[in-house]
């Protein structure tokens, strides 16, 4: 009963999002912490805002929300994807519902810090299966569109960032999504670049739900950056009245440390390159072994190209692959435009079988509020599934900003 309420709530303010969005200032991104990816509630909301003022110069906002530095957005997702041949379904569809936003408290102090949250809902649309479970399904090692699951309503982020000495240090705690700053890059976006998780993450990586967890960022001088984190592995945002009980009872996290190089800060992750370590605990209820690795990326912008590399290993390998390494590009046609392409190779545990992947994906900005992403996969020597060559993947996502 105390779930069914809780998603109750997630769908009121989803629906009540766009009545607050008229009545809240835009605010530019001065409030650092750890310096979150481009899949984070800062960067979207950033992207959101900057959208709406475009369109809207003379966007209405009311005092009493300006006072509070509140800054909310919302969008819904779409995501359908078809398969050329599985001996699953060969076709699914997912929506998903976010009403974000972000609290800032002294911006102007010494040491500012916010408030970031973030409630989603994430559902099948007419299709039996949602669009995470395609793949697998098939008996891919991977899968495709990893937020577009059937969780129905979810609490994503509800943490406290802070930084100190002019953003030399900063650091997030509460509920956490430690796929917003682990081991990421300039195209790691999953609701906007590539759906493929070779790309969308890093499938040697197990990364959990969003659960509790904190995480901290030195910025060393000469453009240097160390980060490190605990989360709870367990992490269960469908019941987050749990969490606490999780992290401090059952005590089975995991843990990453990461030092790299970035551009400017703006920047960060389109100019970067880093080395990331990381250690998952076992975990008994779900009957898995502690595992650890090492994981490498590397991205700088030339112009409007964009290419990448990426790399990592798994000791075990307890997630979805042991071993990957991908590259690609991304190429920037206009304000409005934007083509990327990424090729990956990826070994399972247990599984010498080589699996390959390519992806290539087109961005089209149709208005300042409404993106369309068409994509096709092609997936060579599945892990699991000896009695295909290679798979065909066609999938177009919709995103309408509000």
């Amino acid at each position: 009963m105390k779930n069914r309420s809780l998603q109750t709530v997630y769908i009121v303010l989803l629906v009540c999002a766009d009545l607050f969005l008229a009545s809240v200032t835009s605010a530019e991104d001065d409030v650092s912490d750890l310096g979150m990816g481009p899949g984070s509630v800062q960067s979207q909301l950033h992207e959101v805002e900057s959208a709406r003022r475009s369109e809207h110069p003379s966007w209405p906002s009311i005092p009493s929300f300006e006072q509070y530095n509140l800054s909310l957005a919302a969008d819904y997702q779409i995501l359908a994807q078809q398969l050329d041949n599985s001996p699953a379904d060969e076709e699914a569809v997912g929506g998903v519902a976010r009403f974000f936003g972000t609290w800032k408290m002294n911006p102007q102090s010494s040491a500012p810090g916010r408030v970031t949250f973030k409630v989603e809902n994430r559902h099948r649309l007419g299709t039996d299966l949602p669009p995470q479970v395609l793949l697998p399904a098939a008996g891919v090692s991977g899968s495709s569109g990893p937020t577009f699951n059937d969780k129905k309503g979810v609490l994503t982020n509800l943490y406290w960032g802070q930084s100190f000495k002019d953003n030399e240090f900063g650091y997030i705690a509460g509920i956490i999504d430690v796929a917003d700053f682990i081991d990421v890059y300039g195209l790691i976006n999953v609701w906007t670049e590539f759906n493929n998780v070779a790309f969308a993450t890093n499938p040697t990586i197990p990364v959990p739900a969003q659960g509790l967890g904190a995480a901290g960022r030195w910025s060393v001088p000469g453009k240097f950056y160390l980060t490190g984190s605990v989360a709870d592995i367990n992490g269960d945002p469908h019941r987050p009245d749990d969490a606490f009980d999780s992290f401090f009872s059952t005590s089975e996290y995991l843990t990453h440390v990461e030092f790299g190089r970035a551009g400017s800060w703006e920047d960060r992750w389109a100019d970067n390159m880093h080395l990331t370590l990381w250690h998952a605990d076992a975990r008994d209820e779900a009957g898995l072994a502690s595992d650890w690795g090492v994981a490498a990326s590397i991205s700088q912008r030339y112009g409007a190209w964009l290419p990448f590399f990426r790399a990592g290993y798994a000791d075990r390998g307890v997630s979805l692959q042991k071993k990957t390494i991908s590259t690609g590009a991304g190429y920037t046609l206009d304000s409005k435009n934007f083509v990327g392409v990424g090729a990956s190779w990826g070994q399972a545990a247990g599984n010498n079988r080589d699996q390959y992947t390519l992806e290539g994906y087109y961005k089209w900005q149709v208005f300042n509020h409404i993106l369309l992403v068409p994509s096709v996969q092609w997936i060579r020597n599945p892990s699991h599934n000896q009695a295909e060559d290679q798979l065909w993947l066609a999938a177009l996502k919709c995103r309408v900003t509000f």
